[in-house]
């Protein structure tokens, strides 16, 4: 939690004997609250209908969402919950229901969510979703599929850093909120590059942004 009151973790049930040979299954988001004891801690979310699900839980930069990632075994795919803490009745909300795709989140703008996804697209895209509207036929293109390979977005300052794979090199976009290509970064020469990383916003409400809400 942004408050430093405690922090989330996953965890399977203990084991009923004192033994390390049976084999896990159900993995469990917890919250625990600093200061008290483990058996305090609350369970946050769980998939009763798949015990071979692993999971994994990070709060956003602006501190008001949980984000629950489940995946299962080596499948680059994953599904997609959100707990947000702005509304404490509010219960988690599973916003991806089908792992037929990668779904990374980069950052997000209240309930707005930019996400890369292989959704329809093999070599990488980034998507819109806002939680006010969270069914699939209300997601946006941010930043469409190219001939390139998106190995990752980054959102630092306002700006969408896509990092390609192209011809076997590294290839660097800059993109407003909204997709719109603002750079192609001129490297020194042949090679790769990494580590894009910063605060995501001078500020946390944005024209670009108003302008792609404005066009959905």
């Amino acid at each position: 939690m942004k408050d430093g009151s405690g922090f989330f973790y996953a965890a399977y049930d203990a084991p009923e004997a004192e033994s390390f040979k049976t084999t896990n299954y159900f993995h469990k988001i917890y919250f625990h609250k600093l200061g008290t004891e483990q058996r305090e801690d609350v369970l946050i979310f769980e998939r009763p209908d798949n015990g071979e699900l692993n999971l994994g839980a990070v709060v956003t930069d602006d501190g008001r969402y949980l984000l629950i990632h489940q995946s299962q075994g080596t499948s680059p795919n994953n599904e997609l919950a959100v707990k947000d803490f702005s509304d404490p009745k509010a219960p988690v909300l599973r916003l991806v229901t089908d792992a037929d795709a990668a779904y990374i989140p980069i950052d997000n703008d209240g309930t707005f969510f930019w996400v890369q996804t292989t959704l329809d697209a093999p070599n990488g895209k980034v998507i819109g979703i806002d939680l006010k509207q969270p069914e699939r036929e209300h997601w946006k293109t941010v930043i469409p599929e190219t001939g390139n390979a998106l190995e990752q977005v980054s959102m630092v300052n306002g700006t969408l850093i896509a990092l390609y794979l192209a011809d076997a090199q590294s290839l660097v976009e800059l993109h407003a909120p909204d997709g719109v290509l603002r750079q192609r970064l001129e490297l020194p020469g042949i090679g790769t590059v990494g580590g894009f990383g910063g605060g995501a916003w001078r500020t946390r409400h944005s024209s670009h942004l108003r302008t792609l809400r404005r066009r959905a």
